[in-house]
């Protein structure tokens, strides 16, 4: 059963990010009728999509999203391409946006909901950081560690369970 669920504009070249939620709504990223990039979701009952991220404070649009496990918290990166971007944390309920960390690129949830997982070069080569996030509020606990070391990581995977990370390096 194909079908199109998200229309996206013919001719225009973006990053487009997609993930499931586990309530198996749709969260991805698109342009929104003024032209700039935010957070969509789609709900699994085929409601109309929502726009998580418009008309937020001090937004300079939005992508990568990704629903905490327990659904109250979108993770998600300012507009800019690359690991330029600044990590944010939206609380749902609230509207409250916590911003976490700058020069970020494809922020993940950990399977716990207990850690955010993260490329940066902000010490110069890209590698993967994690940082430790209150999981009711959003809110960083402490500082980000650094998971690699030197790997020049371009994309990764976490394993279902948590107990993995599949990376991409690029070393010339």
């Amino acid at each position: 059963d194909v079908r199109q669920v998200i229309p996206i504009k013919p001719g225009i070249l973006y990053t487009f990010s997609l993930t499931w939620s586990r309530d198996n709504s749709l969260v991805y990223t698109n342009f929104h009728d003024q032209g700039s990039k935010d957070v969509f979701r789609i709900s699994p009952s085929g409601a109309p999509a929502s726009c998580l991220t418009c008309g937020l404070s001090g937004d300079r649009g939005a992508r990568s999203g990704e629903l905490s496990p327990s659904g109250e918290l979108l993770l998600y990166k300012s507009g800019e391409m690359g690991a330029r971007g600044a990590l944010q944390i939206l609380h749902l309920a609230s509207r409250r946006v916590v911003h976490v960390f700058d020069q970020v690129d494809m922020p993940r949830w950990s399977a716990d909901g207990r850690w955010v997982i993260f490329i940066s070069g902000r010490d110069g080569t890209p590698d993967l950081w994690q940082l430790e996030i209150d999981p009711s509020t959003g809110n960083p606990v402490g500082e980000p560690e650094r998971l690699t070391s030197g790997l020049a990581v371009t994309a990764f995977a976490i394993a279902p369970g948590g107990q993995q990370i599949l990376a991409v390096s690029q070393k010339s």
